[in-house]
């Protein structure tokens, strides 16, 4: 009755069962109430034993039941709300198209989604940090809350309209779960990954990945080319070496897996 009761005033299925669950017990009161009623002869003593029994057994039983029932009603408040975030995401980006999407907006992810912003070229950032996304949003990014190996939430988000997905994140473990989400299910999405260095390229390319871009290497590049350009070496030539450079490694780094391939044959 309590569970159909709240379901009708609007409460919901998850506070339903748990109100409902919890007030199912018989209480201490039912034991004195009844012993009293078979003393003035108002009940049987089998009927008032039967019911004395029946309290006993819902005291008994009702924080096992009770316990199930959370769990229950959790998955049910949980279903509800995860449906309720994808509607979110859906409408949020509903008229986004051939746009960029960035995981991980940290100091790289901005400085990327800045690149794009300069060039006219829209896209979506994800976060899993609150703050970050709050204090984002603030800004007017397009930014939310979301996992990138959510496969769900990617669908919503319309991934498979983006031109490509960038994943600025600094854990390796997520990074590899991520790019073997998109591959899985957005086989052409292009994918670009930031790295500490090129210790884990064989890995990720493995994973998916398209390109690799090592933190590190970069910016050791970065630094020489500027003592480069303060000895007054012609910025063609720098561009030139650090073309050199990445051609040698990041090629390298690519082909590792196809000879590792090759090799175990």
């Amino acid at each position: 009755i309590v569970i159909g009761l709240c379901l009708l005033f609007g409460f919901g299925k998850a506070t339903a069962l748990r109100t409902g669950l919890l007030l199912s017990q018989g209480s201490e009161f039912a034991f004195i109430l009844f012993r009293l009623a078979m003393e003035n002869k108002i009940l049987t003593e089998t009927t008032g034993k039967t019911l004395l029994l029946a309290v006993t057994v819902t005291m008994a039983f009702t924080p096992l039941v009770y316990g199930m029932g959370l769990k229950i009603a959790d998955k049910w408040l949980s279903d509800d709300e995860g449906k309720d975030v994808l509607d979110e995401l859906k409408a949020g980006a509903r008229d986004i198209t051939n746009h960029v999407l960035i995981a991980g907006f940290g100091k790289l992810g901005r400085m990327a989604s800045k690149m794009l912003l300069a060039e006219g070229i829209n896209y979506i950032a994800l976060e899993v940090n609150e703050k970050v996304v709050e204090n984002a949003s603030k800004e007017g990014v397009p930014i939310f809350k979301v996992d990138i190996s959510h496969v769900d939430s990617l669908k919503a988000l319309g991934v498979d309209r983006c031109l490509v997905a960038v994943i600025a994140i600094d854990n390796l473990i997520t990074v590899k779960k991520a790019i073997k989400v998109i591959t899985a299910h957005f086989p052409d999405l292009s994918i670009i990954v930031r790295t500490k260095d090129l210790s884990s390229a064989s890995e990720l390319y493995e994973a998916g990945a398209t390109v690799i871009v090592p933190e590190v290497y970069e910016l050791g590049l970065q630094l020489g080319g500027a003592v480069l350009d303060a000895i007054g070496i012609s910025d063609y030539e720098i561009a030139r070496i650090k073309t050199q450079f990445r051609a040698g490694n990041y090629v390298v780094a690519k082909q590792y897996k196809y000879i590792a391939d090759d090799d175990s044959e």
